[in-house]
């Protein structure tokens, strides 16, 4: 049972109490913990990188369900406050928190501290005169920089950076992962391709659109 309060949700999911701070404003809980959005990944006892780990719900999920350890990547300086506290309270020891950006290329952004939502594609702060400084990196950087070495499963739900964290992958980081199960946010037609010429399977839903986006899931498997 879902007891709300005004600044967190606390439940007890597996016999353990949890509390997510930052519910109201972003996240997915009751998707991660009732009916598990990216259900048909397996990734029990394999390394998880959370692109877009928000304010922690995904990440969570993965840590207590099995997973061996949880990269848990998140921009937005105010997601990425309740990120931390909401691991810190729920005494989470195998998330790794990371507040940086994913892109095609290595650099910084300035990030302003405020509520996000389906234009939260970090390229759209990139102008900003205001904010956090963050650290955009490659997804191949981080998966050197941490020396992941195999049996990865890629969770990403950044809003738009999906396209540039795929397509900045070479052949040797794509080798070291086994799944992917990402939010597409224009369209998954290319993404597929691409995925498939590496040696995926891939599956997808239907986009729907939601004014120029056009917004799904997909599945790529090795």
């Amino acid at each position: 049972m879902f007891n709300i309060k005004d600044n967190y949700m606390e439940f007890t999911y597996k016999d353990k109490r949890l509390r997510f701070y930052g519910f109201l404003l972003n996240g997915h809980v009751y998707n991660q913990f009732i009916s598990f959005e990216y259900g048909k990944i397996d990734f029990k006892n394999k390394t998880v990188i959370d692109i877009g780990a928000n304010i922690g719900d995904s990440s969570i999920y993965f840590a207590i369900n099995g997973a061996k350890e949880v990269y848990a990547i998140e921009p937005m300086p105010k997601l990425f406050n309740y990120l931390t506290e909401n691991i810190r309270f729920n005494n989470i020891t195998n998330i790794i928190p990371l507040n940086v950006a994913i892109g095609n290329e290595e650099g910084l952004i300035k990030i302003p501290n405020i509520d996000v939502g389906l234009d939260a594609y970090t390229k759209n702060f990139q102008n900003s005169e205001n904010g956090n400084i963050i650290p955009v990196k490659t997804l191949r950087s981080i998966i050197s920089e941490y020396v992941i070495s195999e049996n990865i499963v890629l969770k990403i739900d950044c809003e738009g950076c999906e396209y540039d964290a795929i397509y900045s992958l070479d052949n040797t980081t794509l080798d070291k992962i086994s799944q992917i199960a990402l939010e597409y946010h224009y369209g998954p037609y290319k993404l597929s391709e691409f995925l498939i010429e590496k040696g995926f399977k891939v599956e997808y839903t239907k986009p729907k659109r939601y004014n120029e986006h056009e917004i799904g899931i997909l599945y790529a498997f090795k």
